[in-house]
């Protein structure tokens, strides 16, 4: 930046110069102090496994909405800030048609819609499934300011639609979305963990609501705000459209203990406190009222709490004794008000009365629903929840029930070879998102590796033994709940790997790669670059699709290079050895004249990769042009062809072209056509 020059005063005072320099100073330094703006975008997993519990008691849902609505009500709002909020899981439930299409943008990056972003916070239900690779490929278009991007996952697991989260991520960058992306994990077990690592993710674990909090403070990277004050509160109780004075409300915060009592205000049925922001319960008697969000502000936060009484529903369930877990259950009511948005639900005996995480929307003021309970095994209730001024409230109970482990089997092999496929055979209960799979021996509960869903024919299940040999357990479960059904161990024992493959080759050429390895679905041999990751490849065999020895190209850089094979499931390297690769070079041999329209026969040497070809141009032509041209593969057995001259005389070029990507010309030779 240039700046026009001043007259100066004759010999002026130091002070004087003093301060024109800090002037200049600042005039070229004030573009780069100003604050960069930030776009953070929130994903919150809804799945119905986030009725899991956390070690700290809570639900997963229920930690997740607190620590998100304390992090929103707390967080102050800059102009520099756009701060969006995203939702997967909770609008279509997980065994329904789009359950893995429900991923939403609830809140924009477009400022920080504090009120809209808590109320979606607080509206949201844990049902669906867990679309996250969708979300990321979605996020895309979510960005849309300059400046630093960030996004952090919610989640208390992995995909379940198929998708490929890694090629999302990947998505993000060929779109040219610079964003990082973090992601916290909700009771995330040591597998999950590092297949999420593997991706290039930092992954934040919490097994609490409070380690929740951290590990979002962590991951926002937002500047420490100033001490917030202390901000008014004002509660409105009404019961049957009337302003209710029976009972004196209290307000706890979410993540810590200590609950405020309030005080009567002036007005009947209003109360009042001065409490620091954040979220919050209040409770009004027997009636609870979560996701209230306290912020800072001149005015009180105000809010209307209807402690109308519901109606008496009564319920009944069959088998009254209870059943199996993963069983259906028949819930009969009646008594209800026949309102929008009315459930069944069944819960622990003495979890909170917004327990919901099994449960079926009911219709009219009686009738009947099936539910089936996947957890562990004890004492449950089915409870009937209504509306009450858009307020969830507890309508009616049944008597208390049992519900016992359900009879399941597994039989596997005596033992496996790593990275072969072997057969279970099963016999269970086959509920909705139950599973086989196979983790390590000691893995914790609830975590999960290789699976598969289960036929309802009861036919055997097929599955992939890990590339390791070791000790493993084949278990049966639910997405719905850490607790396992059934388990039975697996040995695994070494498979034998081979490679055989020359100590070097010319780049871009065909390598011919003897090996001996498991003819399985998912394991290929490729050469790589000798630090490429795990989950890089270029061209690529499968060893269930040809025999021993194949032919593969190798990549077009020199250098120390790896034949690979390669797990597909979870990138384990089985097997590995070295191979150099030297520069491409290549040779041509023509004519130096030729007649126009004639054809004349040209012979090269060079990689004969598979886009490599010969092509006649002008000699000024960019490397990406060409004329007539053959594929050098297609006649490398002879490695001789015919190549037409133009019908215009003039100056050419023959060239031979290694084209991957981009154009890289290996030969060339002059040709005068005549």
């Amino acid at each position: 930046m240039r700046f026009p020059l001043q007259p100066l005063l004759a010999d002026p005072p130091p002070h004087l110069m003093k301060m024109r320099l800090l002037a200049a100073v600042a005039l070229l330094l004030g573009g780069a102090l100003r604050a960069e703006p930030v776009s953070l975008e929130l994903i919150l997993d809804c799945s119905a496994s986030m009725w899991n519990k956390l070690e700290d008691g809570r639900y997963r849902i229920d930690g997740a909405k607190a620590v998100l609505s304390d992090f929103i009500a707390t967080t102050p709002e800059r102009a520099d800030l756009h701060v969006g909020l995203r939702i997967y899981g909770s609008r279509v439930p997980f065994a329904k048609d789009g359950a893995c299409a429900d991923s939403v943008l609830v809140t924009p990056l477009d400022g920080f819609r504090k009120t809209e972003m808590l109320e979606a916070v607080r509206k949201a239900r844990a049902v669906g499934a867990t679309p996250l690779a969708r979300s990321l490929e979605l996020a895309k278009e979510d960005f849309n300011r300059p400046g630093q991007r960030r996004l952090i996952i919610f989640t208390d697991g992995e995909e379940s639609c198929g998708g490929d989260v890694q090629a999302a991520l990947a998505a993000l960058k060929a779109a040219g979305v610079d964003v990082d992306v973090r992601l916290i994990g909700i009771g995330l077990g040591p597998e999950a963990t590092r297949r999420f690592e593997a991706m290039g993710l930092r992954v934040e674990n919490a097994n609490s609501a409070r380690a929740l909090a951290t590990a979002l403070s962590k991951a926002a990277e937002l500047p420490a705000a100033p001490q917030a004050k202390a901000a008014a509160v004002v509660l409105r109780l009404i019961k049957n459209g009337a302003p209710f004075a029976g009972a004196t409300p209290k307000l706890a915060p979410a993540l810590k203990g200590g609950a405020v009592e309030l005080v009567p205000g002036k007005e009947e049925g209003v109360y009042t406190a001065t409490v620091q922001p954040g979220a919050y319960t209040a409770t009004v008697g027997e009636r609870r009222f979560e996701g209230l969000a306290v912020t800072e502000k001149t005015e009180p936060n105000t809010f209307t709490l209807d402690v109308t009484e519901a109606p008496k529903v009564a319920l009944e369930v069959e088998p009254a004794k209870g059943g199996q877990i993963g069983a259906p259950l028949t819930v009969r009511y009646k008594g209800a008000a026949g309102v929008a948005d009315e459930f069944a639900t069944i819960a622990p005996e003495g979890a909170p009365d917004g327990t919901e995480p099994f449960w079926a929307y009911t219709s009219g003021k009686e009738g009947a629903v099936e539910i089936r309970v996947h957890g562990a095994p004890g004492r449950y209730e089915a409870r009937f929840i209504t509306k009450v001024s858009g307020q969830s409230v507890l309508a009616g109970r049944s008597t208390v029930f049992e519900l016992e482990q359900p009879k399941i089997t597994l039989t596997v092999p005596e033992s496996v070879p790593a990275a072969t496929n072997f057969t279970v055979q099963w016999s269970g209960p086959a509920s909705e998102a139950d599973w086989i799979g196979w983790l390590p021996k000691g893995a914790p509960d609830g975590d999960y590796n290789r699976y598969h869903r289960l036929p309802t024919d009861g036919s055997p299940v097929t599955l992939l033994a890990p590339p390791e040999p070791g000790e493993y357990e084949v278990r049966y479960g639910n997405d719905l709940s850490p607790h396992v059904l059934a388990r039975t161990p697996l040995k695994v024992v070494a498979s034998t790997y081979g490679l055989t493959a020359p100590e070097s080759a010319m780049a871009g050429t065909e390598v011919e790669v003897s090996w001996n390895a498991p003819k399985t679905k998912g394991i290929y041999i490729t050469i790589v670059p000798q630090e490429e990751s795990p989950a890089g490849y270029y061209e690529y065999t499968y060893t269930e699709e040809a025999p021993s020895p194949v032919r593969i190209q190798a990549p077009r850089n020199a250098g120390p290079h790896e034949v690979r094979i390669v797990s597909e499931a979870d990138h384990t390297i089985l097997h590995k050895r070295p191979i150099a690769l030297t520069e491409m070079q290549g040779s041509i041999k023509a004519p130096a004249t030729g007649k126009a329209g004639q054809s004349v026969e040209i012979r090269w040497s060079g990689p004969n990769g598979r886009t490599d070809y010969i092509t006649l141009t002008r000699p000024d032509a960019d490397p990406g042009e060409y004329t007539e041209y053959f594929y050098t593969r297609d006649h490398a057995a002879k490695g001789s062809a015919p190549l037409t001259l133009p019908a215009e005389p003039g100056e050419y070029e023959i060239r031979y072209i290694a084209k991957e990507g981009s154009s890289n010309v290996l030969a060339r030779q002059r040709i005068r056509v005549e």
